[in-house]
């Protein structure tokens, strides 16, 4: 039975050694003995999926085995979004890997607390699809706007001058009354002839 430790660190991230110590000296605090060749920390930003994580996927699949210890930092080691991090926690639990969130609590992830933190994210995932629905159709919308240069006359002025234009009016009498260019009213004009 080995004991392994993870920790993710933004890749924005200058001085890696004192993180390294950082964690090192925080799973002393929380009792747990790790030898330093089994402490992974990967240099990777928290959207980055966990199929991009090499060092993760690697410990995960090739180091540790059955009824090893993983010690991650927080619920942010094991995905980047709900989703993932529920899909990271079936896997771990799949290869019977016993899993410590020392963010989330001190002790073996397993029993009821482990049903209710499954059952917790299984929500988030709910709400997370509602959110990225919403910015998806909020998207939409926005890139459903007209751009470009508003225009100068609304559609009962623009209906205004072609019955007017069709009555005989001139294009430059339609343009002085409406204050806008005869480039405008000629535009409409071949518009509404189409």
């Amino acid at each position: 039975m080995r004991t392994y430790a993870y920790m993710r660190i933004n890749s924005n991230l200058d001085d890696f050694d004192k993180e390294k110590e950082f964690f090192i000296s925080m799973l002393n605090d929380f009792n747990h003995k790790v030898q330093d060749t089994r402490v992974v920390l990967e240099l990777v930003s928290v959207d980055k999926s966990i199929s991009l994580r090499s060092m993760f996927f690697n410990l995960i699949n090739y180091s540790l085995e059955e009824d090893d210890f993983l010690i991650v930092k927080g619920i942010d080691c094991l995905g980047n979004s709900f989703k993932e991090i529920l899909s990271t926690i079936i896997l771990i639990e799949r290869k019977k890997i016993k899993l410590i969130i020392l963010g989330y609590m001190n002790n073996e992830l397993k029993g009821d607390i482990k049903e209710n933190l499954i059952h917790f994210i299984g929500i988030c995932i709910g709400f997370e699809k509602l959110f990225l629905s919403d910015q998806t159709a909020d998207k939409k919308y926005k890139l459903s706007k007209k751009v470009g240069r508003p225009e100068k006359l609304t559609n009962d002025q623009k209906q205004e001058v072609i019955n007017k234009f069709k009555k005989g009016f001139s294009v430059y009498s339609l343009a002085k009354d409406l204050a806008v260019s005869r480039t405008v009213i000629q535009r409409i004009i071949e518009k509404s002839s189409e």
